[in-house]
């Protein structure tokens, strides 16, 4: 269970018709139905049998932009959109691999 929600934001990733679309806005994580929509999706990872640890390694930009929200929560977005951009391009090298 998550102990608490502090920050969401949706960003549109569709790799089968290469459409990508970065939020700019945080989702109002008080509004009871975005908080409730959100965590079921976040725990549903958490009971996924094949979810695995990883570490971040030292040059890694995940780890680079982590240490930066850290310093200031308001580098979410930036984040946040980082992110989404990776996962984005591992999305089309797996489509490419099948085509």
């Amino acid at each position: 269970m998550i102990a608490s929600l502090k920050r969401a934001i949706v960003h549109i990733l569709d790799a089968n018709s290469g459409v990508s679309v970065y939020s700019e806005e945080e989702l109002d994580v008080t509004d009871a139905s975005i908080n409730s929509f959100i965590t079921k999706h976040i725990e549903k990872v958490f009971e996924d049998a094949s979810m695995r640890n990883a570490e971040f390694s030292e040059n890694s930009g995940f780890k680079y932009h982590l240490a930066e929200y850290i310093k200031d929560e308001n580098y979410f977005i930036t984040m946040s959109k980082f992110i989404a951009q990776r996962v984005y391009e591992e999305l089309l090298n797996r489509i490419s691999r099948f085509v």
